[in-house]
This record gives C-alpha cells, sequence and structure tokens, in this order.
C-alpha cells in the first residue's frame, strides 16, 4: 500500500518539514516527497505540513504532496480523505489524476471518503465530475451507504450533477443492488431527457451484469399510467431479449389494462420484442385492431413486424376491418399490402375498389399498395386501370396513369397505347402524367414515343416540364 519507508528521528523529521516552506519549487517538491517516506505513519502534524503543499503554487509542488500524503497516513484518515478529495478539484490534470490514484489505493469502503468524493460531483468543471465517477467506482464498492450518499445528488438542482450522478452510483453498485436498481427505474420518469437516457444507460449496465430483476420490474412500471409509458417501453426495449417467453406472457398480460396508453406501449413493445410469426402474439394483436383508435393503429402497425409474410388470419382480420372502416383506410391499406405476399389475389380484389374512392388520399393510397403487392405485369392490376380510364371523375383518370405507370408491362403496345390515350386528355394533370408515364412503359430510345411525348413541348408548363423530363430520359 505504502512505499518502503525510512527510519529517521524527529528532529530529521522537523528539519525537512521546514525545507517544505523553502522558496526554491525544486527544494520543496524533494522535501515533501521526503516527508512521505521518513515521517511517522499517520502523524497528522507532520500531515498538515503535507496538505499545506497540496495548496502550493506550483503543480510539480502540489502533486509531490499529494503522493506523500497517501504514503504517510493510514487508511481511514479523515484529514486525508478530505485533502485528496480536494484535489480532484485542482486545475493541473497531473494532481487530480495524482488524487485519483491515492484515493483508489487507502480509501476503498471509507465512508467519509465516499461523502468527499461524492460532493465532487456537483463541481461545474466536468472533468472534475468525471474524476469522482471513476473514483467512486473503485472505492464505494457496492455500498448501500454510498449509495445513499449518491442518490442525494438525484435532484439537484443542475442536470450535469444529476447526470454524474446517476453514472457514478450504476458504476459502483452490485448488478443486485435493489437500491440502485430502484434508484434507476425512478429516473425513467424524471423530466429531464439527459437524466432519463442517463438512467436507461445504467439499467443496460446492471442487466450486462447479469441483473435479472429490472426488466420484470420494467414490465410492472409499464403497467403504472403515471410513468412515462414511451421511456419505459423504450427501456424494455433496450434491456429484454427477444423473443423472452417470460417477458411476451407478462406484457401479453397488460393487453387488458384500463389505460388506453399502457396498451399502445404494451403493443409497441411486443412488436420489438417478439419473434416474427409469433402465433399468440400475432392472435393478441388481431384483437387490438377492436380496441380504441390509438390502440388499434398501435396494433396494425405492430402487426406488419410481427405478422408472417402471407398470414391469411391477419389478412382476413384487417381486411374485415378495412372493410367496416374501423380503421384508417391508408394505414390499413398500406399494412395489407405489407403482410400480403406477391400478387395476393385476396389483397388485390380488397385494393382495387379503392381505386375510385372519392378522397385523394385513398385513391394515392390504393396506387402505392398495389404498386407493392403486384408486380410489373399484374393483368388484374393492368385490368383495373384500364377500366378506370375513361372514369367521370378526372381524378380517378389521374389515379389509373399512375397505376399504369408502375404495373405496365414495358414495350408492351397495348399498355404504351393505354397510356398515350391519355396524351389528349381533357385534364391537364391526366395529360402531365400521361407524358411522365409514357416514358416508364417503353424501352429508351422508343422513337415512336419521342415523337409523341415532342408534340407536348408547346403545351401548358406542367405538361412542358413533364415533357422536357420524359424526352431527357427516354434518350432523345
Amino acid at each position: 500500500m505504502h512505499e518502503s519507508r525510512l527510519k529517521a528521528d524527529e528532529d530529521t523529521v522537523r528539519l525537512v518539514a521546514e525545507r517544505t516552506r523553502h522558496r526554491d519549487r525544486q527544494v520543496k517538491e524533494k522535501a515533501v516527497s521526503a516527508l512521505g517516506k521518513v515521517a511517522e505513519q499517520g502523524d497528522e502534524t507532520i500531515a498538515a505540513e503535507v496538505i499545506v503543499c497540496m495548496h502550493d503554487r506550483c503543480s510539480f509542488v502540489r502533486r509531490a504532496a499529494t503522493f506523500a500524503l497517501g504514503n504517510m497516513m493510514e487508511e481511514g484518515s479523515a484529514s486525508a480523505a478530505t485533502a485528496l478529495s480536494s484535489a480532484l478539484e485542482d486545475t493541473e490534470e497531473t494532481v487530480m489524476q495524482a488524487a485519483k490514484s491515492v484515493l483508489i489505493k487507502m480509501c476503498v469502503g471509507d465512508p467519509h471518503a465516499i461523502s468527499e468524493v461524492a460532493m465532487r460531483l456537483e463541481c461545474n468543471r466536468s472533468n472534475v465530475r468525471e474524476a469522482a465517477i471513476k473514483t467512486l467506482a473503485t472505492i464505494a464498492k457496492d455500498s448501500d451507504d454510498a449509495i445513499a450518499t449518491v442518490s442525494a445528488r438525484l435532484e439537484h438542482k443542475d442536470r450535469s450533477v444529476r447526470v454524474a450522478a446517476l453514472r457514478a452510483m450504476s458504476s459502483f453498485a452490485g448488478k443486485d443492488n435493489d437500491k440502485c436498481l430502484q434508484g434507476l427505474l425512478s429516473r425513467l420518469s424524471h423530466r429531464d431527457s439527459s437524466v432519463r437516457q442517463t438512467a436507461l444507460d445504467g439499467l443496460r449496465q446492471l442487466a450486462s451484469r447479469g441483473n435479472e430483476k429490472a426488466v420484470p420490474a420494467l414490465v410492472n412500471m409499464l403497467a403504472n399510467p403515471e410513468m412515462r409509458s414511451v421511456v419505459v417501453k423504450k427501456a424494455l426495449i433496450h434491456l429484454a431479449v427477444r423473443g423472452d417467453e417470460r417477458v411476451i406472457a407478462a406484457l401479453c398480460g397488460l393487453l387488458e389494462h384500463n389505460d388506453s396508453s399502457v396498451r399502445v406501449a404494451v403493443v409497441e413493445a411486443l412488436a420489438q420484442l417478439s419473434n416474427q410469426g409469433d402465433a399468440r402474439v400475432v392472435t393478441e394483436l388481431v384483437k387490438r385492431l377492436d380496441d380504441t383508435p390509438d390502440v388499434s393503429r398501435a396494433a396494425l402497425q405492430s402487426l406488419l413486424k410481427v405478422a408472417a409474410p402471407g398470414d391469411q388470419n391477419v389478412m382476413n382480420a384487417v381486411t374485415a376491418h378495412m372493410k367496416a372502416s374501423t380503421l384508417d383506410m391508408r394505414s390499413t391499406m398500406r399494412a395489407l399490402s405489407q403482410v400480403a405476399e406477391k400478387n395476393d389475389v385476396l389483397c388485390l380484389t380488397v385494393l382495387i375498389p379503392n381505386l375510385e374512392d372519392k378522397h385523394m388520399e385513398v385513391r394515392w393510397a390504393a396506387v402505392h399498395a398495389l404498386t407493392h403487392v403486384a408486380d410489373r405485369g399484374n393483368l388484374a392490376a393492368i385490368a383495373a386501370a384500364v377500366h378506370l380510364l375513361e372514369h367521370d371523375s378526372a381524378g380517378v383518370r389521374l389515379t389509373a396513369v399512375h397505376l399504369l405507370a408502375a404495373v405496365g408491362r414495358i414495350g408492351d403496345q397495348r399498355d404504351v397505347a393505354l397510356v398515350a390515350g391519355r396524351l389528349r386528355d381533357d385534364d391537364v394533370d391526366v395529360r402531365r402524367a400521361a407524358v411522365e408515364a409514357l416514358c416508364k412503359v417503353v424501352e429508351k430510345g422508343d422513337t415512336a414515343s419521342i415523337a409523341m411525348v415532342s408534340e407536348y413541348m408547346g403545351s401548358e408548363d406542367r405538361v412542358k416540364w413533364a415533357a422536357e423530363d420524359a424526352l431527357y430520359r427516354l434518350g432523345a
């Protein structure tokens, strides 16, 4: 623990101590270093001389005094712990590191030292707080008293102090320390995001060290509407193992909670923690489609992540809700297209009627969904587009042109002719869309198409700009 010590009489020690007040920096530095080796172990009088040197203007003297104090004082010395802790705030990095090193060697488990070092968590200098955190990580061990001391800073008015306290506590607490766990969990609802994030990081540390209480505790917290369910959910997703049956079962048990915000958080957590195709979770999520609007929306999005491609039960459930208009049509069509397998007949049958919906947003959602499900050349999708090309509504005709551009067969003269037929549509937006669509269903360099598009270079600006872009794409 201490360097080799030399025997010296009192007069010699007193003489060396006098040299610590010499004007020459090198003399003082050597004298204070010598005191650490010749002074009687635990001599508080000589220690006071050394502590004075720890405030010298010269950093070399302060550093030498720091090591000397550690070498001559017994473990448990309150005066030494106070002086060394104060040295953590030294402006010179070498002195600060020396103090940290000595504290770690001689103050492990010392309540007074822990208290003194914890005070440095409140320093306005980040490097001092960092030094205190690292020192506490060693000297505090898994002490409830240390946790209590540091916890007192968790509600400090300064955010940086709160964060430092959380980091310190999670660094020295044992993996199964309940006080530390509860301290971290309670900070997940803190109004400051940096404190919440630090608490999450601390929980992650405990979990990585084998703590088995954190995840069940988070599940219980999720059931508390007064907690920040979004934050708790995030923590749970970070800590729990995907597919953990105990966690999945516990979450499913909360799906009947009387607070919809809790149910939403549970549904979203299940989406992140369940394996794709988990039949139990899929069944539970399908049930939530009949829940309140916020829960049903969350369930729909979660089904996209959990349901296996082509799951007919999910498709049937989503289709039923879409027909009953109990869910947002756009979200439902998007969900249906992502669950369905390519060219699924049922999905196409359900989506196609929405191409004529009176709401533009629904029509566009139907086009995007059909584009996702139908391969280019899908006859059912092409037939649907053809059927609507002569519709009374310009908006519906526009929808049909966009769909044909996405699923039409490249180079097929029939599909090319269908698109070309809309170049003379009464509606300017349909004409513009037809110009854009033409270059998507013909081969690059197609001379007939280039000629047709060129005719529109003198049209309205919107059509003209589309024609210019189309000619560039066609290689004209």
